[in-house]
């Protein structure tokens, strides 16, 4: 009798060959950016790579919400940025917990991939960034990639469950408030100059399910895709700085509201967050 015995080894993916879902041939040239990349399979996030808190001095939170670095946790394989009804011990006003991780290497173009499965409040589950201040006269932007809502919202109108909003804004620049909206292709809102897009998804409520987003910004455009579909793009004209990533929740009361206690605590978890810059071009033979 001939016994064979079969052996199977655990397959062993190197992040060289990991690329964007919505670049599988690698097209544009990827090389992987370990700076923002974590696949987060440890139990404790890499402070080498992460702030356990936004990175932003006179950011604490979006009042009743306040951040925490006890709601960052990880485990299981992904990252749990938790939101709880938790008076803020320092203010009384401030009820809703969040939290928030800013990575430590700031980031001029390339693209990021995250695998995310947005909280089931009304409390926000975001990428974004940000310049980080500014003096007048200098630039100071902000692009928000996404900034989702749980199933606590109602579907309907946008901005709500289904949707995924992404907006840039020029919050400075050294060009006069009549130049601007020419020179940056926005529109003036309130204080800021912006662009916003809001990709409806019908029938599907994101905080459902996991997806996959990515975020492409270039000298040239800045675009969004979810689940490797193109569903926002921009010419990008101004924004050019380096900026600090952040993964946050946050407390929106004149958008989404605020979270009732009956959906709290929940979590925006993370599975990844991948990065890439753009290699050189071939050299032909």
């Amino acid at each position: 009798m001939l016994l064979v015995l079969l052996v199977v080894f655990p397959t062993v993916i190197s992040q060289q060959y990991v690329l964007p879902m919505s670049d599988p041939t690698n097209s544009q040239r990827w090389v992987p950016y370990q700076p923002l990349t974590d696949e987060f399979n440890g139990n404790t996030l890499n402070a080498t790579k992460w702030f356990a808190h936004e990175p932003l001095p006179t950011d604490l939170g979006a009042p009743p919400g306040w951040h925490t670095p006890e709601n960052v946790h990880v485990y299981g394989g992904y990252l749990h940025l938790e939101a709880k009804h938790q008076i803020d011990p320092r203010d009384h006003k401030w009820n809703i917990s969040t939290s928030s991780i800013g990575g430590k290497t700031r980031l001029l173009y390339g693209y990021l991939e995250l695998r995310i499965r947005p909280g089931r409040s009304k409390t926000a589950s975001n990428l974004w960034l940000t310049t980080s201040g500014g003096k007048p006269g200098e630039w100071s932007t902000e692009i928000d990639v996404f900034e989702i809502t749980g199933a606590e919202s109602p579907p309907e109108p946008i901005g709500y469950a289904n949707s995924l909003p992404s907006h840039t804004h020029i919050l400075r620049s050294p060009y006069t408030h009549a130049k601007l909206p020419k020179a940056c292709d926005c529109t003036f809102r309130g204080h800021d100059c912006l662009v916003e897009h809001y990709h409806n998804f019908t029938g599907v409520v994101l905080s459902d399910y996991f997806h996959v987003v990515g975020f492409h910004w270039s000298d040239k455009v800045i675009e969004v895709f979810v689940n490797g579909s193109l569903v926002f793009s921009h010419p990008n004209p101004c924004i050019h700085q380096e900026l600090v990533v952040i993964l946050d929740r946050d407390v929106q009361p004149p958008w989404f509201g605020v979270p009732t206690p009956k959906w709290l605590p929940d979590a925006y978890r993370v599975d990844y967050i991948r990065a890439w810059k753009r290699g050189p071009k071939k050299q032909p033979q």
